[in-house]
């Protein structure tokens, strides 16, 4: 096997999604969802690859082969309080040969300035609680873990549904 050559960030290209699939696929593993995973390559060539997407990908590519070895996924919020858009930064991942190469800091560069380059007030994302390696690593980006606010949600299945006092939502349980 050739060695592992990382090149520069890019925004990803039609004829990755395969790829790219491949990498949320393993990111979906590593952080137990994967039983749960239902993204396909359509939905990646329709969600971010048309205009105007819904996310934004971010990957680098060995110098050699072109195999994506990690990708960061980021989407915009339009804007909050602030009157300024944030960003979002819903999954970075390097595949696990790739891991300890720099690819991490390529990926999480390119997203700080895609935030720069929107004018965002702000970057946001989550780490699952377990991950004390994530952790150090956005720490090394100047990253603070945000006591102030918890993740809630709603899951969207019937039995959660049927618990809604919002009549809309009860009668999709139905």
């Amino acid at each position: 096997m050739a060695p592992i050559r990382p090149g520069l960030a890019r925004p990803f290209r039609k004829g990755e999604e395969t790829q790219l699939l491949g990498l949320m696929k393993g990111l979906a593993k590593f952080e137990g969802y994967i039983d749960d995973f239902a993204v396909t390559e359509r939905d990646i060539v329709e969600r971010g690859l048309t205009y105007p997407p819904q996310f934004h990908a971010h990957v680098v590519p060995d110098q050699e082969t072109g195999e994506l070895l990690g990708m960061a996924i980021t989407y915009v919020l339009g804007w909050t309080y602030s009157g300024k858009p944030h960003l979002v930064l819903k999954e970075l991942f390097v595949s696990e040969q790739a891991r300890g190469m720099g690819v991490g800091d390529l990926l999480m560069s390119a997203v700080i300035n895609q935030a720069d380059q929107i004018g965002a007030f702000r970057l946001q994302w989550t780490v699952l609680a377990d991950n004390k390696r994530a952790k150090a690593f956005y720490r090394r980006f100047g990253a603070r873990h945000d006591a102030q606010w918890e993740n809630w949600e709603i899951p969207l299945t019937k039995e959660s549904l049927q618990k809604a006092p919002c009549e809309v939502i009860a009668k999709r349980a139905q």
